[in-house]
Formats: C-alpha cells, sequence, structure tokens
C-alpha cells in the first residue's frame, strides 16, 4: 500500500492540473496508512467538482483522527447544511458526526446529531438505522426497535434494518425472534456480519451445526471481518 501511495504521489506530482480524483485517492490511500497530515493536505486539495463533498466527509474525519474536534465538527456541519451537496454524503456526513461523538461515549449526542438529520433528510432510513443502533449502544432498547420496525414497515427486506433489530433481539435474549428476521437479511444482503449474528442466534437456540455453517458462509465472503471474528472468538471456533 505505501508503494502504491508513493506511485500515485508522483503520479500527481508530474498532473497540472491534478485530477480530483487522483487527489481524493491519494486521501483516501493516506487515510488507510494512518497517514492523517498528508490525507489532510489531499483533501484540501479538492475545492470543486463532484469529488469535493467526498473530500469534505472525509475531512472531517480525518480532523477528528488528528484531535481536532471543533474543526472536525464545523467541517461535518457545514456539509450537512449545504443544500447543493448530494443527499448520500449530506446522510454519511450526521452519521460521520455521530461516530466522533459515539467515539467519545457521547451517545446522547449521537443520537441528536442523528435526529437533526432525519429532520432535513425526510426520514431517512439510513439515519434511522443508525439512530437505533445509537439507541442501542445508550441502552435505549425500546427506542431502537421503534426506530427499525418503522424502516421495516416501509421496506420489509431492508437488511441493515432486519440485521440491526436481529442483532438487538439476540442481545436482549430473544434469539428465536431474531433468527428469522437475520436469516431474512442474510437472503437480502449476504455479509459476514450478517452472519455472525445469524450464527449467533441459530448457536443461542441450539443449533449449532446450522449456526457453524452460517459463519462458514460468513468467513468465505470475508475471513478478516471483525464483528465475525470476536463472535466466532466469543463461542471459540
Amino acid at each position: 500500500l505505501r508503494l502504491l501511495f508513493a506511485e500515485a504521489e508522483g503520479v500527481a506530482a508530474a498532473q497540472a492540473p491534478l485530477e480530483p480524483a487522483l487527489a481524493l485517492l491519494l486521501g483516501e490511500l493516506a487515510e488507510r496508512l494512518q497517514q492523517w497530515p498528508a490525507a489532510e493536505r489531499w483533501y484540501r486539495r479538492l475545492d470543486q467538482g463532484e469529488a469535493r463533498d467526498r473530500a469534505r466527509l472525509r475531512l472531517g474525519v480525518v480532523l477528528a483522527r488528528q484531535e481536532r474536534f471543533e474543526a472536525a465538527m464545523e467541517t461535518l456541519r457545514a456539509l450537512q447544511d449545504d443544500e447543493a451537496a448530494d443527499g448520500a454524503i449530506r446522510r454519511e456526513a450526521y452519521i460521520a458526526e455521530a461516530d466522533q461523538w459515539e467515539s467519545r461515549r457521547r451517545r446522547d449526542d449521537a443520537i441528536a446529531a442523528l435526529t437533526r438529520g432525519l429532520a432535513v433528510l425526510e426520514d431517512d432510513p439510513g439515519l434511522r438505522v443508525a439512530r437505533a443502533r445509537a439507541a442501542r449502544n445508550a441502552g435505549r432498547h425500546a427506542e431502537a426497535e421503534a426506530d427499525l420496525r418503522t424502516v421495516l414497515a416501509r421496506d420489509p427486506a431492508h437488511a441493515p434494518a432486519l440485521r440491526a433489530l436481529g442483532a438487538l433481539l439476540v442481545a436482549r435474549g430473544e434469539p428465536a425472534r431474531a433468527e428469522p428476521l437475520l436469516a431474512r437479511a442474510w437472503a437480502s444482503e449476504p455479509r459476514a456480519p450478517v452472519a455472525a449474528s445469524w450464527g449467533e442466534a441459530l448457536w443461542l437456540l441450539g443449533r449449532t451445526a446450522e449456526a457453524r455453517e452460517a459463519w462458514q458462509k460468513g468467513r468465505r465472503l470475508d475471513p478478516a471481518d471483525p464483528v465475525l471474528t470476536d463472535t466466532l472468538e466469543r463461542y471459540g471456533q
């Protein structure tokens, strides 16, 4: 990865003007290498075009990584308030702010950020699922379940909501209610974290062979997935 970053920097140095896609790539590579000042420098080079909003989003995260929290919040909130920005990017800006509050264990602030987003982006399902996860982390399980069921009432096949509701029910000791939801989530969007939760529900129901099969499906998709890895370790698999 370091070699790719160095090669891309060499290409960028020879470009005039710099291609926005290359600047964005360099910022993302620097992030993956945890070279936060370098990532900030490349993102700040993007001041126009379609890549600008993505760069602003990532800049907010990079500033937070450098313990410049106030600047990070200012950057993310400016993007949230920019009506000309792409709606999906604005949604991610609210989620990024919530993630920063969550990392500081200020969960009420995380929920408040996502509630602001829902008011602006007209009940976006991605924001509602994110708020449900934040509410679950804050121990506000009834609120979390209500948000997830609202999403599923409108879209019964919404995989993130199915997985989040299933995981919530598992955490509450209700694997029998969780398992069919997680099976639906897997059918709709097979991903390693879904396999982790599905397998956990099956295991708790005593269906250990099926649980191992679900976990194996997840391994085949992404053996390094942190959610799956943590689940397997907790159950000695």
